[in-house]
């Protein structure tokens, strides 16, 4: 009987430990500084109003384990970015310092577009200091406030130079050239320990575009041409918070006909989508997203439909949305001179010459006879 109970422990004990063994296993975990020298909670980031009220974000699914919180941009001022080193176990160097930076990457993305953050070609790791910094306790990095609209230039200009350097690199032309504020953030602090770097991060935060408020409203203005001596328009949308828009959503379009009658569209691109137009104004690309359009019909005189469409954004899994279009302006392209001005301009310039040479070669001869 002793040998069949001293059986029954050591099952029951058995069972136990491996009912433990699978309980651990089963227990989810979630850390990103789980394994640094940094410890956990070490950076947070909050995002502050016009008033710096924080605001409440919508979170979405994680990139790469990490939480990732969807922001309007238009209300979004600043990025609060606070340190905790309490659970942190690096070492000053042998001089007594603490050298970090914060490094900031960007990619202007709608976070609900992606599943991924590194898959993603476009992204830009900047650092905020153009040199580390050093402290002497951790305890001196407590908070940072960086302005959204004052990070976007910076990022920019550091994405240029980078490019600049790297000019003659195919793959850099087609990577992204500018924050434009909006789209997908992660804020780190990184540590240079000896050869290798301590790093925490934030969670991703998402910065959407607003969307357009009602259908889009555009006017225009006459501007110089660039090709000659004939009439161009600057036209622009005049809804309100339009610096707060996806500019790529914004498309701009133009037909109409020369003064022979000949019809024509703005690219080769709208001469496929467009019935019964004979050519195209422009064989090359131009740019026509944003909130503004320069229209100039290359030395082509004639009358012009201008209007453009907003296309709002949709995630992947939607069905895309259909485009609103504006109101349509009708402008017209000439000369500004006529041309039997410029044949006038021409003759009295020739005459005026021929005045000039005869004045001096009369000189010249009673110059000559005083001699």
């Amino acid at each position: 009987m002793k040998s069949i109970k001293f059986s029954s422990l050591i099952f029951s004990a058995v069972a136990l430990i491996a009912i433990g063994i699978s309980a651990i296993f089963a227990v989810p975990v979630f850390s990103t500084n789980a394994e640094s020298a940094l410890g956990t909670n070490t950076i947070s980031a909050k995002v502050l109003n016009e008033n710096g009220k924080e605001l409440t974000g919508s979170p979405m699914d994680a990139f790469n384990g990490s939480p990732v919180i969807r922001y309007n941009w238009q209300e979004a001022k600043t990025f609060k970015l606070s340190f905790n080193f309490q659970s942190a176990t690096i070492l000053p160097d042998d001089e007594g310092n603490f050298s970090y930076n914060i490094r900031i990457d960007y990619v202007n993305e709608y976070a609900s577009d992606m599943t991924n953050f590194t898959d993603n070609t476009k992204i830009k790791s900047i650092n905020y200091y153009n040199q580390n910094q050093q402290v002497k306790d951790l305890n001196d990095i407590e908070t940072l406030e960086l302005n959204v609209a004052t990070l976007k230039e910076s990022i920019t200009e550091q994405i240029r130079s980078a490019i600049a350097v790297a000019e003659n690199q195919e793959s850099e032309k087609e990577q992204l050239n500018e924050c434009y504020g909006w789209g997908v953030y992660r804020f780190s602090i990184v540590f240079k320990i000896e050869s290798q770097n301590e790093t925490a991060s934030t969670a991703y935060i998402g910065l959407d575009p607003t969307a357009l408020r009602g259908a889009p409203v555009i006017s225009a203005t006459e501007e110089s041409s660039k090709t000659g001596i004939i009439s161009a328009f600057n036209c622009f949308l005049t809804n309100e918070n339009i610096e707060y828009l996806d500019q790529s959503t914004i498309k701009w379009y133009v037909t109409g006909k020369d003064n022979s009658g000949k019809t024509y569209v703005l690219t080769p691109e709208d001469l496929k989508n467009f019935e019964g137009f004979d050519d195209n104004i422009w064989d090359d690309a131009i740019k026509r997203n944003g909130t503004t359009f320069y229209f100039d019909s290359r030395t082509i005189a004639g009358t012009w439909e201008i209007y453009c469409e907003v296309t709002p954004h949709t995630s992947p899994n939607e069905a895309p949305a259909t485009p609103i279009k504006s109101n349509v302006i009708t402008v017209e392209t000439g000369n500004k001179i006529s041309s039997t001005t410029i044949i006038w301009w021409i003759v009295g310039g020739v005459s005026l010459l021929v005045v000039i040479v005869i004045i001096v070669i009369v000189v010249t001869k009673k110059k000559e006879k005083v001699w």
